[in-house]
């Protein structure tokens, strides 16, 4: 018996001192054997093992002013956690869904108008995706996203003191207009009539940053014999284009009607009101046509 006991002593002995190596050898981080002699299990740390926490979405997002965009936004965390994912810094009327990872904007029509550089086409904002875990929300990965803008120019509106354009030779023709922008509403703008003939003055309105004025006095003979003939009297029609420039060099043409309507005027002569008679008379007289066309006769 008592061989028999000092077996079982030694195998119980060699049993610890294998014990002891393996936890020698895989170590541990808490004590298994405390002061007061009672085991204590050991519980596993860190994150479970899993896919890696990652946001899925490009480093850029494009969008063009007045369009309706769309992007859905993964996130991705260890499970059974879940991922909790925001949106900071995104532009005005920009909106995130963190339930979906929907994120939808319109941009209005100055969101692709760089303040610095009002020619550029686009304009990039920068926004930040947060993401943490529901079992680790103090744990966030930072990733920064560009979203560029497109920036679509709209045509400018003319707005004339005047309903339509109908000059008569000869007098004096005055007419202001106002240039409306959505994109620039303080301009400043370039102003240019094309098609019509030399004389038309075209001026900066002094009581309006973005109005200019239009003077033109039609000679007498911008409308010939040789033009349109309707009700009564001869007119001339010129095709007009206005050209507006805005800060960002895009071009707005306008096309309109500038019609002028003939001052036909009878011939003038010019001669002597009375004549004294002697032996020898001699005079003068003068005839022109008003019309600046004909070169009249005179018979005495």
């Amino acid at each position: 018996m008592k061989q028999f006991s000092s077996g079982v002593k030694s195998g119980l002995c060699f049993g610890v001192a294998l014990t002891l190596l393996s936890i020698g050898l895989t170590g541990c981080q808490v004590d298994p054997m405390p002061n007061d002699g009672r085991a204590v299990q050991e519980k596993p740390t860190g994150r479970p093992v899993g896919k890696p926490w990652s946001i899925d979405i490009p480093d850029r997002l494009d969008f063009t002013e007045g369009e309706k965009t769309e992007y859905t936004i993964r996130a991705h965390v260890p499970p059974p956690a879940k991922p909790l994912l925001a949106l900071v810094d995104l532009p005005v009327g920009a909106a995130f869904e963190p339930s979906t990872g929907l994120l939808t904007w319109r941009p209005d029509y100055s969101a692709g108008n760089d303040p610095k550089d009002p020619s550029a086409d686009y304009r990039t904002y920068d926004v930040r995706a947060l993401l943490s875990s529901s079992t680790e929300p103090q744990s966030v990965v930072d990733k920064v996203i560009t979203i560029q803008v497109r920036n679509t120019p709209r045509p400018v509106e003319l707005s004339w003191s005047v309903r339509q354009f109908q000059l008569v030779e000869g007098k004096p023709f005055s007419a202001s207009v106002e240039i409306k922008s959505y994109d620039f509403p303080k301009g400043p703008f370039q102003f240019f009539l094309v098609g019509l003939p030399s004389g038309v003055d075209v001026r900066k309105s002094p009581s309006s940053p973005n109005g200019f004025t239009v003077g033109y006095t039609p000679a007498l003979n911008a409308v010939t014999k040789s033009d349109s003939f309707s009700n009564g009297s001869f007119s001339k029609t010129w095709q007009v284009e206005a050209v507006v420039i805005d800060p960002a060099g895009h071009k707005t043409v306008t096309p309109f009607d500038w019609k002028v309507l003939d001052s036909r005027l009878d011939p003038v002569v010019s001669a002597p009101s009375a004549l004294q008679q002697l032996d020898d008379i001699r005079f003068q007289v003068v005839s022109m046509d008003p019309n600046l066309e004909d070169s009249p006769e005179v018979t005495v």
